[in-house]
């Protein structure tokens, strides 16, 4: 029994980490198997294993909120079934396994992972997330004037290093890492945010840089008082100095006015999502156009006639998975949002670390208005 348990904690430590590694190692050094059939393969052997190996995996996978996320992908495979999918590349069984199955896994692996050794799970998370920044900032291309990116990875790399920042931040909360390890490695993944000049990551970035800050607040204390305005101060000014003097916050201002080009509605808030905005309007009208179950998920490019997928989650669960899938959607959250409210009122002792969880939830909420990516399930 005991080599048993030992055999899956190991394997679910390879599979955490090579589904985190996997994109830049395939595109910068691989160079084969790009539709992920080795992570499909490996997530069924994984699942299979846990699911009649591990009695607390099985509990896991049904407890609340993971229960919610379950239900949704179900939902969502029966209801493209009934209202079509759009193949974009690839096949119905490969959307299936690797868009919705295999999030709902790492999910239900990485909290197994951090109940049976949280220690171990970090440091895991630090060394993939780690090396996928290391081999992506290899990769970044100066070509572009306005931001420097990796024609391989996209924006994945600056959110991968957003998350980073969080790993980081929960690891110095937990004693496991000191300070100069902690500014090493948030200048490191500043540095790739702010040269690609992607605004979710960045914005995601200072929410949970802040709410690590505060997670050190204490009023009893006036060296801590100090400690924090100070740190405040710091951050405040390295966001000024970032905002007007690099491509982001060019990108910034050209995106609030591209937004109010294409914002079709009376909502100026939407500006600031600059091309997104489009993406708002024309969800909201397919959802009020079917809005129970709405157009089925990957859909929204063949009903409304764009050339790019849904960058808004939000949006995605409104337009193509109706209010059955929203609802299902809201009660995810809505379970985490719960425990984490809990945890920070009544344990007192891990507070610290509950309010960097709950900037790290922040941050989700805030980067999903933008796009949904496999690596917020590792996150979560």
């Amino acid at each position: 029994m005991f080599v048993m348990k030992t055999s899956i904690r190991y394997l679910n430590n390879f599979y955490i980490f090579l589904v985190i590694i996997w994109n830049s190692l395939q595109s910068i050094i691989l160079h084969f198997d790009g539709k992920g059939r080795i992570l499909i393969i490996l997530t069924i052997l994984v699942f299979l294993i846990n699911l009649f190996g591990d009695n607390y995996f099985k509990k896991t996978l049904f407890s609340k909120p993971v229960i919610w996320w379950g239900i949704w992908v179900i939902y969502s495979i029966f209801n493209s079934i009934i209202k079509g999918f759009d193949p974009q590349n690839y096949s119905f069984s490969v959307f299936v396994i690797q868009y919705l199955i295999m999030p709902l896994v790492v999910l239900v692996v990485v909290i197994r992972s951090y109940q049976v050794n949280s220690t171990e799970l970090l440091k895991i998370l630090t060394i993939a997330f780690g090396l996928f920044a290391i081999l992506g900032l290899s990769s970044i291309s100066f070509s572009n004037e306005e931001r420097a990116m990796s024609d391989q990875l996209g924006n994945q790399l600056p959110i991968i290093c957003s998350i980073l920042i969080f790993i980081i931040c929960l690891r110095f909360s937990r004693k496991e890492i000191n300070v100069p390890k902690l500014v090493l490695w948030i200048v490191f993944s500043l540095f790739i945010i702010i040269i690609s000049g992607t605004r979710k990551a960045f914005g995601s970035g200072i929410i949970i840089l802040s709410f690590t800050i505060i997670s050190y607040l204490n009023f009893k204390s006036l060296k801590q008082i100090i400690i924090v305005l100070t740190c405040f101060v710091i951050l405040f000014f390295s966001y000024r100095l970032v905002i007007l003097n690099t491509g982001m916050g060019e990108r910034l201002i050209d995106a609030e006015e591209e937004g109010a080009r294409l914002n079709q509605s009376n909502i100026l808030i939407l500006n600031k999502l600059g091309s997104r905005s489009i993406m708002y309007v024309t969800g909201w009208g397919l959802f009020t156009q079917h809005p129970v179950t709405g157009i089925g998920l990957l859909n929204y490019m063949n009903k409304s006639g764009g050339d790019y997928r849904i960058h808004s989650e939000y949006i995605v669960q409104l337009a193509e998975c109706g209010i059955m899938g929203s609802l299902l959607f809201l009660l995810f959250y809505i379970g985490i949002a719960k425990d984490l409210f809990r945890s920070w009122i009544g344990d007192i002792y891990r507070r610290r670390i509950t309010t960097i969880l709950i900037g790290g939830f922040i941050a989700i909420l805030f980067y999903k208005s933008y796009s949904l990516d496999l690596f917020l399930s590792i996150l979560l």
